[in-house]
């Protein structure tokens, strides 16, 4: 598994429970030392690997991963297409590549807050999908998960639970290099 935009390395951390082994990259030096310390565990054992570098020039050879995945990253890409581009290289030939994202409906919301939403992109449904194809992925479709009952538990405020209930607030991009 490759994560691109790994921050912290909370997604790291997770995934890593299954027993599978992982890349990370980040462009902050921050976040790789984090991420770092946080899987510590994982990279002693040689299941993970974390480098500082920019998402649209991945250091990887072709088709070195199964699959990809981004969190709460694509907004702030400067070239999100070169970015897929680069994720469709490094996948193998079955590869598959899930992107999560706010959609617009998040801006200025708790999801997206102000100061920060106005560096954002945010794209249609449409647009994510016709990215990934024209990135080289044979499918992709957006879907709009429910994340109400995680949220829920994380205690999220009342007020703002609508935000996770899957009608449009979270884009969940799902590519595959071939036809699944």
């Amino acid at each position: 598994m490759l994560e691109v935009g790994c921050g912290g390395g909370a997604f790291l951390h997770e995934a890593l429970k299954t027993g599978c082994r992982a890349s990370a990259i980040d462009h902050s030096n921050d976040m790789v030392r984090l991420a770092t310390q946080v899987n510590s565990g994982s990279i002693a054992e040689g299941r993970l690997k974390i480098v500082a570098g920019e998402a649209d020039t991945l250091p990887y050879p072709d088709g070195t991963f199964t699959c990809a995945v981004m969190t709460g990253v694509l907004g702030f890409l400067p070239d999100a297409l070169g970015t897929f581009k680069e994720i469709s290289r490094v996948l193998g030939c079955r590869g598959r590549f899930v992107a999560y994202t706010g959609s617009k409906s998040t801006r200025g919301t708790p999801a997206a807050p102000e100061p920060a939403a106005s560096r954002l992109h945010f794209y249609e449904d449409d647009e994510l999908e016709e990215m990934a194809r024209r990135a080289g992925f044979a499918t992709a479709k957006v879907e709009h998960p429910s994340l109400f009952e995680y949220a829920e538990k994380a205690g999220v405020p009342q007020q703002d639970l609508n935000l996770f209930k899957g009608t449009g607030g979270s884009q969940l991009l799902v590519a595959y290099k071939t036809r699944p």
